[in-house]
């Protein structure tokens, strides 16, 4: 998580100061990325709240009318366990919002990089 930048339009997470960015390790988003030259803005992929970690193109019916495009390429990942958030926002260091698939590496990544875990 960062702090929110004005160049992120209003309407997008109003209210929010802090904005997650997310690196998926997927190569349709990693070649959609390259070709646009900036990275893709966009909303979790659940509705706010909600515990489900979308693993199928059928979990995101109740979204399909607020999505401009799917993009279906198979299952997400295999145990429906979400993405690590972390917040970056604290000074030289860093705290785990939530658990997820890739905690481990992030975590060793981070403190490769002389970042400090904070509780």
């Amino acid at each position: 998580m960062f702090e929110r930048l004005p160049c992120l339009p209003a309407e997008f997470n109003p209210g929010v100061v802090n904005v997650a960015c997310r690196v998926p390790d997927c190569p349709i988003v990693s070649t959609i990325c390259k070709k646009l030259g900036q990275p893709l803005a966009q909303t979790s992929a659940n509705v706010s709240g909600s515990s489900l970690n979308p693993t199928s193109i059928d979990h995101f019916r109740d979204l399909h009318p607020n999505i401009d495009l799917i993009l279906d390429a198979g299952s997400i990942i295999s145990s429906g366990e979400g993405s690590t958030i972390v917040d970056l926002t604290v000074e030289s260091g860093f705290r785990i919002v939530r658990s997820g698939c890739a905690e481990k590496e992030t975590m060793q990544k981070l403190k490769s990089f002389g970042l400090t875990k904070i509780q």
